[in-house]
């Protein structure tokens, strides 16, 4: 295991390199749960779940779960390395010079993040079972995007489902509450509908360029998700064509009914108005050039680091110690925290 490159709420990111036998080797990203909470039983059940179920979605818009290793007390989530940075931080660098995002962009997104999510809400267990895989996370902080242009859907560490390893206890709420579907905020059941709730959020505010429900307080932001009424994008950003309204609108309905059925349903809506205006066409290429535009120098450091990793040569796999060797402390990065304009 090497160098941080990004730290959260529960647990810091390190790059790291996979051994196997035969000189094997590629680059992963290592999910470490910092000592206070590696101690903590629930969190290590939590780490678990997440581990089991992000690790029955396979696609190309979700981050592929390897591996979970043990070692002198410490637990390692093993993941693919996706050479991305948050949306968050990305849509904040944007906005914050005054552009803010292109719609194109904030589009392109989201119909990915909708098919990752579709992805997971259909999967099935080893005997064909329905998962009922509810991400109850989606947000800014949670979807990646890189060079590549292809968004990925990462952190299923607050997912409910049917047979998960643990429970949430009666009443906690998890996720971040500024994107939480009212019915989640309400300990009211939850299906895949809040997080097509929560991915509309997060469109509308890619597309206007602002807080849906900005305001203070964890009350107020409540009482405005629970009884305002979402604006219509167009009035607040007038680049934006009057026909998207009712499309975007549709997914941040309090009433889960009136929403899209399912995540696919959303972005087959979107993908038919794109394809319908050309100039709302982008190719993941432009999306890639938006993304190292915004996070080139965060980019540029996380490449030397690769090289740094990768150039360090293929250790003696049978002379390994059997638990991991933290080679690199430094947190290279600021915590991810909510910091979309």
């Amino acid at each position: 295991i090497y160098e941080s490159i990004g730290r959260g709420g529960m647990a810091t990111i390190h790059l790291a390199r996979q051994l196997g036998s035969a000189g094997f080797s590629r680059t992963v990203a290592i999910k470490r749960l910092h000592p206070h909470i590696a101690a903590q039983e629930q969190f290590v059940r939590m780490m678990l779940d997440e581990a089991h179920l992000a690790s029955r979605v396979e696609h190309p818009n979700v981050v592929r779960v390897l591996d979970v290793v043990e070692g002198e007390g410490e637990l390692f989530m093993v993941q693919e390395y996706a050479h991305a940075l948050p949306v968050s931080t990305l849509a904040a660098a944007a906005i914050g010079s005054g552009e803010g995002g292109p719609p194109p962009v904030a589009l392109h997104i989201l119909i990915g993040v909708l098919r990752g999510l579709h992805a997971a809400h259909t999967a099935t267990g080893a005997m064909g079972e329905p998962l009922d895989i509810v991400h109850r996370d989606v947000s800014p902080q949670n979807v990646l995007v890189g060079p590549s242009g292809v968004p990925q859907v990462v952190d299923f560490g607050v997912a409910k489902a049917s047979r998960r390893l643990q429970t949430t206890q009666q009443g906690e709420i998890k996720g971040k509450l500024r994107y939480m579907a009212p019915e989640q905020l309400l300990c009211k059941p939850v299906t895949q509908q809040a997080d097509v709730y929560s991915a509309a959020v997060m469109l509308w505010e890619l597309l206007v360029g602002k807080r849906l429900f900005d305001a203070d307080s964890p009350t107020d932001i409540s009482y405005q998700k629970l009884q305002a009424d979402v604006p219509v994008p167009s009035s607040l950003r007038p680049i934006l064509p009057p026909a998207l309204d009712a499309i975007v609108l549709k997914g941040p309905d309090r009433d889960p009914e009136k929403r899209y059925r399912t995540a696919k349903h959303f972005a087959d809506a979107l993908q038919s108005f794109v394809t319908k205006r050309s100039a709302l066409a982008v190719t993941p290429e432009q999306v890639g050039a938006w993304a190292v535009r915004w996070g080139g120098e965060t980019f540029s450091e996380r490449e030397r680091l690769l090289r740094e990793v990768e150039g360090a040569g293929q250790p003696d796999v049978r002379s390994a110690p059997s638990s991991a060797k933290i080679a690199f402390e430094r947190d290279s990065l600021p915590d991810d925290s909510d910091v979309l304009a």
